[in-house]
């Protein structure tokens, strides 16, 4: 007999508190992960979900066209950049204090 059913397709990035990185650059990365996954598969996945294995506690978030449109014009805009070398530098507390290169960067290390 055969199912009716759907399965929703979710792209899952499992977190520990052991060097954990801040939750907007976790959405960040899945989001590009759900753009690669459309890329190589040619579907889109249905949901991006941080799993906190610590505390056992997940954050999904629905994917859907427009979410992959604005990634995508952030990539492009990210590769335009790195190939004209024209990143802007843009410290910040916040900003340096969550990257994990901000030790040998001299801007970041000026501001945290």
């Amino acid at each position: 007999m055969l199912s009716d059913r759907v399965t929703d397709h979710t792209l899952v990035d499992l977190k520990s508190n052991d060097r954990a990185q801040a939750e907007s650059v976790s959405q960040i990365q899945l989001h590009i992960y759900a753009l690669g996954y459309r890329e190589l598969t040619g579907h889109r996945a249905d949901y991006v979900e941080v799993y906190d294995l610590d505390g056992r506690k997940r954050s999904a978030r629905r994917v859907d066209d427009g979410l992959l449109r604005g990634i995508a014009a952030d990539v492009r805009a990210a590769a335009d950049a790195l190939r004209k070398g024209v990143l802007r530098k843009r410290p910040s507390k916040k900003r340096c204090g969550e990257c994990d290169f901000r030790m040998v960067c001299s801007s970041g290390a000026k501001v945290v």
